[in-house]
């Protein structure tokens, strides 16, 4: 069992976010861990060490997109999306005939080159926000001048993060389509159904 008074902070326990003030109590930082799946969610699966372990070791995105861990194949195989021969990583369907997916096509749903960055409201000239949580309504204030003063930039920001929202929406809805069933053989696939 972890405690949150820990010695090894090599990984997080998540002491700063249950009670600790927002700040870490560790001397020294400790380091977000990455999920079992991190071939497919990438920087999204870097979690404090806590969330892995109420989790079997999955992220929080993993657990609903996947309900745990993919099971990870190595080696050249022929992707049925791409249609390419691939060697590499590549993930088992939960199918009989235990086929595969490339991880690229696979993980497209977390590409940043297909969802691109989220806007932000310093990108449409509100002033930088405080990384510190103690900050937190000082950027409230930030923000609400930032509408007031410049609300045709705020607009501005309002219409690109929807469009935004609804195109990654949109991306990870027809992936998940693609792969709520195995592309070979219409068989069981590790993306869960939203019935």
């Amino acid at each position: 069992m972890h405690t949150d008074d820990m010695s090894d902070t090599s990984s997080c326990r998540g002491s700063c976010i249950r009670g600790g003030g927002g700040s870490c109590p560790n001397e020294v930082r400790c380091s977000l861990q990455p999920c079992l799946n991190h071939p497919v969610c990438r920087e999204y699966g870097l979690q404090p060490q806590w969330i892995l372990d109420c989790n079997n070791g999955v992220c929080m995105t993993c657990t609903a997109h996947f309900r745990g861990e993919l099971v990870f194949v190595y080696g050249m195989r022929q992707c049925p999306l791409c249609n390419k021969q691939k060697n590499g990583t590549h993930v088992q369907m939960q199918c009989s005939e235990k086929h595969s997916v490339c991880i690229q096509c696979f993980s497209h749903p977390w590409d940043p080159s297909v969802l691109g960055t989220e806007p932000t409201p310093q990108q449409f000239a509100c002033e930088p926000f405080s990384e510190s949580l103690a900050d937190a309504e000082h950027n409230e204030v930030l923000l609400e001048t930032w509408k007031q003063n410049l609300p045709h930039h705020y607009q501005k920001y309002k219409k690109e993060l929807h469009g935004f929202t609804y195109a990654r929406a949109e991306s990870l809805r027809d992936a998940k389509q693609a792969l709520l069933h195995c592309p070979s053989c219409g068989g069981a696939s590790p993306w869960t159904s939203e019935e």
